[in-house]
């Protein structure tokens, strides 16, 4: 006696069904679009303007400092007699400073007099005692209302060949709209004065360039835009099934897709125009947090597309959602306190809290590449236990994710060891990352096949001899209890 039962089964997606014409297509787009990216990112204005000044301010060149033709600061005579009084030597006014570029880092040079041939080499460290004093016109003000900061132990560095040496002295200001901003120096001593009348100082200034920072804006505004597009024309394509057919690749995509929305931080705006700390922190947040679930979302969506529709559960996606929030609470904490140790003037190799995010983090990305590699040489191994079309899922999704891991990896280690949003290259990286999702997003559609009723009739034959399944193992295989020693199961549905 044969009856039928009927069964519900979950919507298919085009990555199970999409032919290698559309492949070809999909990936010839992919290339097309990742050039361009690359070229906007390339030619966009460059993140900073630095500038740099000659402090002894001579109408011509002169080997040592001369009061005749020289109006600056005497360097020398700072070092060879320094003040009793606590006046100050000499000031360098820089500003005013606009909404989109008050964020400044001032530091020093040392022309390099010291170096020969014979020499190739030499290093020393200067004291400086200094105070910066915002002011809203260039008139002196009064010394008794500075707060005066003492930095010792800068170390300078000179090499033959390079026309500076490097001074290890640099202070990140965040100044106030329309104003100036003086540097005022009290006192320097160094370790050595060897050439040193002959050694000229030079201020740099480095400040945000206004054109990168509106183009930035603009750019995260359209990548949001167009996120909130992508996002509607997913439900769009989905309207027609219910929420609880869908696959379960199709809940974790319309989720990235969210995620995406606040990782491009429509609010970064608000951000340059208030300064304010909040909108630092939520843009970290939002960030880390989408970085943690997009690595979340590879290794479900690897683990899902090995196994039938039936043998997918919850314990695999728990288990690696823990190891997401891992990375995403240390990138969170990297992030923010690389943020904060360069606001604060801070060096990186001082600051134990960034050491020990960093760290955790870096590790944490360690551990989730073997994963992932463990994750894929199973899906590929395993694709042998599929049938049809089905097959094709583990190689497509296979092979977007890691082009497009590899473009993501490279191009983000480039961005985080260069002191993180340094580069203009971030602005591909941003843009990367939302092609990516936008193309797992179209091979997470509805299947083009065309489909039919969400009701299927399993036909099952009465046998002699009971059967009764338990669950999937770890190979995927059904686990069935056998109460007689004779009978034959035999089951008209393959398990996709």
């Amino acid at each position: 006696m044969e009856i039928t039962q009927p069964e519900k089964k979950k919507l298919g997606i085009l990555m199970n069904t999409i032919s290698l014409k559309g492949i070809l297509a999909i990936a010839m787009i992919f290339i097309l679009i990742t050039g361009a990216i690359t070229i906007i990112a390339i030619i966009s204005p460059k993140p900073y303007i630095q500038t740099k000044v000659g402090l002894w301010e001579c109408s011509q060149s002169t080997q040592t400092f001369n009061p005749n033709i020289c109006k600056g600061w005497d360097s020398y005579s700072t070092l060879t007699s320094p003040s009793t009084d606590k006046n100050i030597s000499t000031s360098i006014v820089v500003g005013p400073f606009a909404t989109l570029n008050k964020d400044v880092t001032f530091g020093l040079l040392l022309k390099n007099v010291f170096t020969s041939s014979n020499m190739p080499s030499f290093s020393f460290k200067l004291n400086l005692e200094y105070s910066f004093q915002p002011f809203n016109d260039i008139k002196l003000v009064s010394t008794v209302n500075y707060v005066r900061e003492v930095a010792q132990n800068i170390n300078v560095e000179c090499t033959n060949g390079n026309e500076f040496c490097k001074v290890d002295f640099s202070v990140f200001k965040r100044f106030g709209t329309l104003t100036y901003e003086r540097f005022d120096i009290f006192s320097l001593s160094s370790s050595s004065l060897e050439k040193m009348d002959q050694a000229e100082f030079y201020g740099t200034i480095q400040t945000s360039n206004s054109s990168s920072t509106v183009f930035e804006i603009y750019w995260r505004i359209c990548l949001a835009f167009g996120n909130c597009v992508l996002l509607c024309l997913f439900f769009w394509f989905l309207r027609l099934y219910s929420v609880f057919n869908w696959a379960l690749e199709q809940h974790l995509t319309a989720l990235l897709i969210y995620g995406l929305i606040l990782f491009n931080n429509p609010f970064c705006l608000l951000e340059h125009i208030t300064g304010a700390s909040f909108f630092l922190m939520v843009d970290s947040f939002f960030e880390s947090f989408f970085t943690g679930y997009l690595m979340f979302y590879i290794l479900a969506v690897f683990n899902s597309v090995r196994r039938p529709e039936r043998a997918k559960g919850f314990i695999p996606l728990i288990v690696r959602a823990i190891m997401a929030i891992i990375i995403s609470c240390s990138a969170f904490g990297s992030i923010l306190s690389i943020r904060m140790t360069i606001q604060s003037n801070s060096k990186f190799h001082s600051n134990a809290l960034t050491i020990f995010f960093s760290v955790m983090f870096l590790l944490s990305i360690v551990i989730y590449l073997f994963w992932l590699l463990f994750e894929v040489i199973r899906s590929f191994s395993e694709r042998r236990k599929m049938s049809g079309s089905n097959k094709n899922r583990v190689v497509i999704f296979g092979i977007v994710t890691f082009g497009c891991i590899f473009l993501l990896m490279a191009v983000y280690v480039g961005v985080y060891f260069s002191g993180y949003l340094v580069s203009n290259m971030f602005i591909g990286l941003l843009a990367y990352v939302n092609l990516y999702c936008f193309f797992v997003a179209v091979l997470n559609l509805p299947s083009l096949q065309k489909q039919g009723s969400n009701t299927n009739g399993v036909n099952i034959a009465k046998l002699d001899t009971e059967f009764k399944v338990e669950t999937y193992d770890d190979d995927d295989e059904l686990v069935v209890e056998n109460k007689n020693d004779e009978g034959t199961l035999e089951d008209s549905v393959a398990l996709n």
